[in-house]
Parts: structure tokens; C-alpha cells; sequence
């Protein structure tokens, strides 16, 4: 009987499991119902953007995405990865840390700040392959409980997995 429930977790995990350009990831228990508010495919990558369910695309106060793209050079080049977030807030000063370095990527924490007062944060994990790099991110513009959403977040971006490297 243990082998059964065992057998039926790893399936079941697997299921419910997104992957996207080789790389696997988990919504945490408190996204279960969150919804895709945007989906985007070209020939130079593609995006998925998951946003709480009844948010709306134009409200939605934090969302969870994923990018995979052959436009980005390096995952592991921290400095791109701002400089990228400068142009999607170009009215803000971003700040950005990486918080743990792997052979194949980075993960990181990062806030945009207007005159001193916080405006976003987030969390990201990058992956390079051969077929690209794939970004994973949440962020938000709650900024109430940072510390209890940070635990949210950063095991996904830790559990995610790249299958080809």
C-alpha cells in the first residue's frame, strides 16, 4: 500500500507540474487557482504570464511568469538581467542581488524604488541551455509581508528544473 500512495505522489506531482523549454516548475499551494492572464509565442521565445484568479489582466497587483527566449545572451550575467528590468521600469532605480549561483543560471531578488519608497519586488531564477534561457519570476506590488511571500516563492524558483543541462 505505501508503494501505491508513493507511485501516486510521483505521478500526481508530475501532472500537475508546468514545463516549459525543458524547464520544470510547480505554482506553490497558494497559486493552485491562479489562471493564465497571458500567453505570448514567437519565433524569438515565448511568455506565460499566471495572475490570481479574478485579478484581471490590467489589476493584478502580482503575478508569476515564465520566458523563454534565445534573446538573452547569459542567465549568469547579472548585469543583463538588470539592465532588463531597467527597460521594462524605466521610471524606476532597480536594485538587484543574486541570492544563489548555479553552473547553469542564478537566482536572484530585485525591487524598483521612486524616490526612495518601494514600489516592486521580486524574485527570479534564470536557466540557460542550447535551446535558450528561460526565466522564471514572481513579483509584486503587495508590499505588506515580503518575508512570508519570499517563502512562498523561493522554493519554487529553487525546485524549478532544467532538464538539459
Amino acid at each position: 500500500m505505501k508503494y501505491i500512495v508513493l507511485l501516486g505522489c510521483v505521478f500526481f506531482s508530475f501532472a500537475f507540474a508546468e514545463t516549459i523549454q525543458n524547464v520544470d516548475f510547480h505554482l506553490p499551494q497558494a497559486a493552485q487557482d491562479w489562471v493564465i492572464g497571458n500567453k505570448i509565442e514567437g519565433d524569438k521565445g515565448s511568455t506565460v504570464i499566471y495572475i490570481p484568479k479574478g485579478a484581471g489582466k490590467q489589476n493584478a497587483k502580482e503575478f508569476f511568469g515564465v520566458n523563454a527566449t534565445r534573446l538573452l545572451s547569459n542567465p549568469n550575467d547579472y548585469s543583463e538581467l538588470k539592465m532588463v528590468l531597467g527597460k521594462m521600469y524605466p521610471a524606476l532605480k532597480i536594485n538587484f542581488e543574486v541570492i544563489e549561483k548555479y553552473p547553469n543560471g542564478l537566482i536572484y531578488e530585485w525591487s524598483g524604488e521612486a524616490n526612495g519608497i518601494q514600489k516592486v519586488h521580486g524574485w527570479g531564477r534564470g536557466f540557460s541551455s542550447q535551446e535558450g534561457t528561460v526565466l522564471l519570476g514572481y513579483q509584486t506590488e503587495q508590499l505588506t509581508d515580503l518575508p512570508k511571500t519570499r517563502s512562498i516563492w523561493l522554493p519554487v524558483l529553487r525546485n524549478a528544473i532544467s532538464r538539459t543541462s
